[in-house]
């Protein structure tokens, strides 16, 4: 009876032991938000941003964060290629990629419905949230693919454009933010025959609300 008793003992032991093993071996098996970054081709311009602002060690930490996470495309929609990543400070970038993440975890269902619902970020700005029937919207942008799992927090896809944090003015935020095209006619608007000199201290005094096109408006209006 002894006998059979050690071996129950074991028996069930040895299950639990095995089971213990799956459970962390499935739980290590999902990257953090830097790996996902990474190791994810989509996100080659955003991993590039990661490394030149020093903040691979901080997304790879405990968290928990939530990380708005732009793809090459939503970085090629203002103008941000990896290439020009180099033209950046690291840390403009720093602010840019901390404008994206909050410190909590925020999935889907979470996001306050809003309307334009304030949220604090990691940077200290502010950003706006909406949650209802078309899905969850940061600063007007949709997100297209949300609640990704990661280990220490959760991650949400923006495809369509990039967060950009105050820069003090309108004419400092169209230069961070890469609208090099708009930044351009407004040199043009300003000092051409007939313009109005006064436009660029306008716009970096006045409070104003601006509907900027990027650069590909720019160019689809002059083709």
């Amino acid at each position: 009876l002894n006998l059979e008793r050690k071996i129950n003992f074991i028996y069930i032991f040895l299950t639990v032991l095995v089971i213990s093993v799956a459970c962390k071996k499935e739980k290590d098996t999902t990257p953090t938000i830097a790996t996902l970054v990474s190791t994810t081709s989509e996100f080659s311009t955003l991993s590039a941003a990661v490394t030149k602002a020093g903040l691979a060690t901080t997304l790879s930490g405990t968290g928990p964060f939530t990380v708005f996470a732009p793809n090459n495309d939503a970085f090629a929609a203002v103008g941000i290629t990896a290439s020009a990543l180099a033209s950046l400070s690291s840390g403009d970038v720093s602010k840019i990629l901390l404008y994206h993440t909050i410190p909590a975890k925020i999935v889907s269902t979470d996001v306050p419905a809003g309307p334009n619902a304030k949220v604090v970020t990691a940077s200290g700005d502010s950003v706006f949230v909406t949650r209802n029937a078309n899905g969850v919207f940061i600063n007007g942008i949709k997100v297209a693919q949300a609640d990704i799992p990661v280990s220490n927090g959760v991650v949400h896809k923006l495809t369509t454009g990039v967060l950009i944090p105050p820069a003090g003015n309108i004419v400092n935020t169209a230069v961070l933010a890469k609208l090099d095209s708009l930044v351009k006619a407004v040199t043009f608007a300003a000092s051409a025959p007939g313009g109005d000199p006064s436009l660029p201290a306008t716009l970096s005094t006045a409070t104003l609300t601006v509907f900027a096109p990027t650069n590909e408006a720019f160019t689809a209006l002059l083709t």
